[in-house]
């Protein structure tokens, strides 16, 4: 028996959503509408990845990174709820396949501008959460921050979106100082002045800065490059 019309939307979702961290917008978009359904009575929307994944990587320039592809929809479609094993007849993953499964490889080490800007996020939230304990919730915090993000490239929109809404557990695309990663800051900074006003926005950025620098981790440190 074929899937529901709901599943099929939900594993077209779960595409989008898993492409945005490799690709721009307007690409995911492309690469959705390459994505064939499975049919017949076996159907599984998790079927034929590993012909989908090589498909994708041959047209948007990510040869190499079918794996990386593979595992991302993988999660993606699980955080949809579809989470039922890869049953391909025509292209079986096996142990020895170059495209794992999600339980037989070990989390993806963070990429270090995105582990750094989730950190400083983070932490900033906390502060804030400490100052206004009668005002702060997290929904509010986050529907404060993402309409500061208007000028971040599409691909670091869709990442933030996609961690602050719960459907990745970490950032996890390139935020470059003097770029995307600044404009996130700087982001931050105006929302924080916004809720703490200026004087005492300044006094907690300030602090959340020399924190970073004086700790032992070296991706922290380098927070002031940032500014």
């Amino acid at each position: 028996m074929s899937e529901s019309p709901e599943v099929l939307q939900s594993a077209r979702r779960a595409l989008y959503l898993a492409l945005t961290l490799h690709m721009e917008k307007a690409d995911a978009i492309a690469a959705v509408e390459m994505w064939q359904p499975p049919s017949g009575d076996s159907a599984n929307p998790m079927s034929g990845l590993r012909r989908y994944c090589h498909a994708v990587a041959q047209r948007f320039g990510l040869v190499g990174r079918e794996a990386e592809l593979h595992l991302s929809i993988l999660r993606s479609m699980k955080g949809q709820g579809i989470s039922r094993p890869v049953l391909d007849p025509n292209n079986p993953i096996s142990s020895g396949s170059d495209y794992p499964s999600e339980q037989s490889v070990p989390p993806l080490r963070a990429e270090p501008s995105a582990y750094l800007m989730q950190q400083f996020l983070e932490t900033v939230e906390r502060r804030v959460a400490q100052e206004l304990p009668s005002l702060y919730t997290p929904t509010k915090w986050r529907e404060a921050l993402l309409p500061q993000l208007k000028r971040i490239k599409p691909v670091n929109m869709a990442d933030i979106q996609n961690w602050l809404g719960g459907r990745t557990t970490a950032l996890q695309v390139v935020w470059p100082p003097r770029a995307e990663g600044t404009r996130l800051m700087n982001a931050v900074y105006v929302v924080l002045a916004q809720w703490l006003g200026p004087v005492k926005a300044d006094a907690v950025f300030s602090h959340i800065l020399a924190q970073f620098e004086a700790g032992q981790d070296p991706h922290l440190r380098t927070i002031r490059s940032y500014l």
